[in-house]
């Protein structure tokens, strides 16, 4: 059986990372939290989640984060007062009626549910988070919080925060500027950003990224993926022998390949399809 253990310090992490990258899912969070620190640092707002049961910043928040109200922030104009302090954050998109942003999971990993990423068929532009009653936060109530599909009162996760350990209702979206982080005892600046004090798992991150952005550009502009280079590659394999050993009954073509092999899986497999009866994965 193998290891199924998850690397629990620094160095153990560096090695799994040069040595398997980084998941898609980590990869794609990441990229929002740099992209979320440095607006921070051009404009001065601090956005963090933070657990106050725990005292615990989970994450960093901005433009790409989703709120309850299944509105990404960026759709939000946050309200600063005469004194400096900082007021609601309603959300501007027509016809909703969210008065302050409430910070809102968007992928599995960040509740551990990575495992759904995994699965045949699973879309993750269809996926929300789910309250006690099976619902996704997307069909309650921005402000009552109340289901529109069934006699639920009141949103209650049925998940916990990967970072801290702790429900949904135990975070608040926190607006600070570097002053007030200063005095706090919390990073500024540079410091802000992810992965700030383990510099040799950042650079390695930051190194891949760059790495794959590089073998985008050059795949786009590859002349030999060309339309006529492809069809030249089908013809090929249309032509390969697939058995050699008697020529009578030989299988020269793909299309005469298919006729013996068994059907390929249904897509979505069973779980997914199953979720998306329920109601837990819909089109949004």
């Amino acid at each position: 059986m193998m290891d199924a253990m998850q690397p629990k310090t620094p160095d153990a992490v560096l090695a799994g990372l040069n040595q398997h990258g980084a998941a898609v899912g980590a990869k794609k969070m990441m990229q929002w939290e740099f992209r979320h620190a440095r607006d921070a640092l051009k404009t001065g707002i601090y956005v963090t989640l933070y657990n106050e049961d725990r005292k615990h910043e989970c994450t960093r928040l901005g433009k790409l984060s989703r709120c309850f109200c299944n509105h990404l922030y960026a759709k939000h104009k946050l309200k600063v007062m005469k004194n400096g302090r900082f007021g609601k954050n309603p959300c501007e998109e027509e016809g909703c009626k969210c008065e302050n942003y409430k910070y809102m999971f968007r992928r599995p990993e960040e509740i551990g549910q990575y495992f759904l990423t995994r699965r045949k068929g699973f879309d993750v532009t269809e996926w929300r988070p789910l309250c006690r009653c099976k619902h996704p936060h997307a069909v309650h109530d921005p402000v009552r919080t109340k289901c529109k599909e069934c006699g639920c009162n009141k949103f209650i996760s049925n998940f916990a925060c990967l970072s801290c350990d702790g429900k949904w209702e135990e975070h608040v979206t926190l607006y600070e500027d570097e002053q007030l982080r200063k005095e706090l005892g919390k990073p500024v600046g540079e410091a802000f950003y992810p992965l700030s004090d383990v510099p040799e798992i950042q650079q390695e991150f930051l190194r891949q990224l760059e790495e794959e952005a590089a073998k985008k550009a050059s795949e786009v502009n590859d002349p030999k993926l060309t339309e006529t280079g492809i069809e030249k590659i089908e013809k090929d394999l249309n032509q390969v022998a697939l058995c050699a050993e008697n020529t009578e009954s030989a299988v020269t073509t793909f299309e005469e390949k298919k006729k013996l092999t068994l059907p390929a899986r249904e897509k979505p497999e069973r779980s997914v399809r199953l979720m998306k009866e329920q109601g837990m994965l819909r089109k949004y």
